[in-house]
């Protein structure tokens, strides 16, 4: 060991920097910061209709959990559960597993002092009844808070449901004085609740709100921050940015389907403002991307940026926010829950993303004022498994943030597969002072891909969680023995598959993911192969819309989509031979094809100086040397030939 005056590794940037954030936070308020779980989603492997894999552990929720409370989390929202021995919501989950998650999740949060937050999904009807009973009588003086619903913005519609609800919410208090319990409801109704039913007004505490800004790919813009301001404070009135956004589209029953619940809402999207109320407010829902259909899109330094401005512009300003949770924590590769986006604030493989580490920071500036965050940092170097080690240097650093000495213990908690010689690191740090420790770690037996290691500091402020990432690439391989139906594949290897497991060995690192719009089914797809691939090589793999490709189009690329709807699959069209192209006068082809495409864009006509691809593109990428080319006649064909590489990739067994 050794001490130092200020920071060794540039990777703790996890600690340093929200270091210096809490430091200058002599008066600032306190806004506590969560995120939303939803274990019952995030590892469940949904790829229909093919196959689905259950990827829930315990292990991998507690390390979920782990994650959070390192991140800074002081509090985690359950997010639609049914909490009931008698009802589940997906065959692949069976009831009872629901309640061993909440059982495991509470028992966690109260271990890593974190408050929990369960959304109850219940509606009116004995179930209900049924639901609070069982969940609240089980969890009695360790749940902090329950609400009613989610996004149940009928709920307010007919007074006879508020009668129901103003009996659940008396039912739960019964059995749980202490729990605070709420529901989703927009502002008009809160105040239609406060001048009809002031009972149940009063029992409710805190007010929730949910804020997704209908942005683009390019994520946060001042519009939006300045309407969530005011959306959240302004006691005298307002006009919301959806009247001037949403033109004729007034309520949510205009927006289709997803909304068709709250057909009978009869007023305006975020219309009124939180300032009119005298409640706290919870954010329950907000995402450092912004709408939650281009979370794959949005660049990754940017919704760091964008989740620091945004919080710095609620803390500023005059409302009653005392919490905000990110939804939410994890990418996932299912269907359910905004099928076709992401939002989690970590990768899929839990690992960080700049966003991450904005969330740290913003968490720790807001956190309060006797908060162990305060007191002590930690940072993990991140490490990268070279092929053949044996052993690997693992570096921590602990950082004093406080005027006065600091003592404790520092315990080292590896993942199964990892052992170090010495796990405890007995500490004594002066004032404002840093120590480093370097520990050799066995990683012989390490599982493939990303490793999750912990740091568990007691000091007497509290529990403080260190995290970092030993990361054991994989060489990708492709089964060529994987069955993606009972009946003959319906995608075709146009080179075989050793010639796809090659194109990935030897490009795999240096690709880039193309595919067509920026919404919708192709990109889904592209996201989920991103998240196989990053998970195996341990290294961000850029994935871009075609219109939004520029950038990329000289390195090699993995192009996912029909040329329909993507213009670079169109391009690639060009330079193959009929009898390798998508249309119908290939059947063999009408489901699905995975191809290598060398000299995707063609190659420099001396006389014409472009290629045709050139000439339709506009640009000359003669940096791409080659292409995986994925894709079908449509939506049905491009998500076969998908999902078959996805398989033969990645398997269905489970990881966690």
């Amino acid at each position: 060991m050794r001490i130092e005056i200020s920071a060794i590794v540039m990777a703790l940037a996890f600690v340093i920097a929200s270091s210096a954030a809490g430091a200058a936070n002599g008066t600032q308020r306190t806004i506590l910061f969560g995120v939303n779980y939803l274990p019952q989603v995030t590892c469940v492997e949904d790829f229909s209709p093919y196959w689905k894999t259950d990827n829930w552990t315990e292990k991998r929720m507690v390390t979920d959990m782990k994650i959070m409370k390192a991140m800074g989390c002081s509090c985690v929202r359950f997010h639609i559960m049914p909490a009931l021995r008698t009802i589940g919501k997906d065959e692949l989950i069976p009831a009872e597993k629901y309640v061993r998650m909440i059982d495991l999740g509470v028992k966690t949060a109260r271990e890593l002092g974190m408050r929990f937050h369960m959304d109850l999904d219940a509606y009116p009807g004995p179930y209900a009844e049924e639901v609070v009973k069982y969940s609240v009588g089980r969890y009695k003086g360790k749940i902090e808070s329950y609400q009613i619903g989610n996004e149940r913005w009928d709920f307010p519609e007919k007074p006879e449901t508020l009668t129901w609800l103003q009996g659940i919410v008396e039912l739960l208090h019964s059995i749980d004085p202490n729990a605070k319990v709420t529901g989703d409801f927009m502002v008009p109704d809160w105040v239609k609740i406060r001048d009809t039913f002031p009972k149940l007004y009063s029992e409710l505490n805190p007010t929730t709100a949910h804020y997704y800004p209908v942005t683009d790919y390019r994520g946060w813009n001042q519009l939006y921050i300045d309407d969530l301001v005011d959306y959240l404070g302004n006691p005298t009135g307002r006009k919301s940015v959806a009247d001037a956004s949403y033109a004729a589209k007034r309520k949510l029953s205009d927006f289709g389907e997803y909304d068709a619940k709250a057909k009978s809402f009869d007023h305006d999207l975020y219309v009124g403002s939180y300032g009119w109320l005298d409640k706290d407010v919870w954010i329950t829902e907000i995402s450092s991307h912004g709408y939650w259909r281009w979370g794959n899109l949005t660049p990754e330094d940017k919704r760091a940026a964008d989740w620091k401005r945004l919080v710095d512009a609620v803390a500023g300003s005059k409302n009653r926010v005392a919490r905000m949770y990110h939804h939410c924590f994890r990418d996932k590769m299912s269907w359910r829950e905004f099928g076709q986006g992401q939002s989690g604030i970590v990768y899929y493989d839990g690992s960080p993303r700049p966003a991450t580490f904005a969330f740290k920071d913003m968490a720790e500036k807001y956190s309060p004022v006797d908060s162990p965050m305060r007191a002590i940092g930690c940072g993990v170097e991140r490490v990268i498994v070279p092929d053949g080690a044996q052993t690997v240097a693992l570096t921590i650093t602990l950082v004093n943030k406080t005027a006065k000495a600091l003592k404790g213990a520092a315990v080292l908690e590896l993942p199964d597969g990892i052992t170090a010689q010495a796990t405890v690191l007995n500490f004594s740090l002066p004032a404002k002072r840093s120590e480093t420790w370097t520990a050799q770690v066995n990683v012989s037996n390490a599982r493939w891909g990303v490793n999750h290691v912990f740091v568990k500091i007691n000091i007497p402020e509290g529990l403080v969680y260190g995290w970092g990432v030993i990361a054991k690439p994989k060489a990708v391989s492709v089964d060529s023995a994987a069955v993606l139906t009972a009946e003959s594949s319906p995608v075709r290897y146009v080179q075989g598959y050793q010639a796809v497991q090659e194109f990935l060995q030897k490009y795999g690192d240096d690709c880039a993911i193309v595919t067509g719009p920026c919404i919708g089914s192709d990109m889904e797809m592209a996201y989920r192969l991103k998240c196989v691939l990053q998970a195996e090589r341990c290294k961000e793999i850029p994935l871009r819309s075609s219109i939004l490709a520029l950038d990329v189009l000289n390195r090699p690329l993995i192009v996912i989509g029909t040329p329909v709807n993507n213009q670079i699959s169109h391009a690639i069209e060009m330079t193959l031979p009929e009898d390798q192209r998508i249309t119908a006068a290939n059947p063999g082809l009408e489901k699905g094809v995975v191809n290598v495409v060398q000299a995707p864009f063609g190659a420099m006509n001396v006389d014409a100086r472009f290629s045709p691809q050139c000439e339709y593109l506009g640009y000359y990428f003669g940096g791409c040397p080659a292409a995986l080319y994925v894709a079908g006649p449509d939506d049905t064909g491009t998500k076969a030939a998908a999902y078959d590489l996805i398989l033969r990739i990645w398997g269905k067994d489970v990881k966690y």
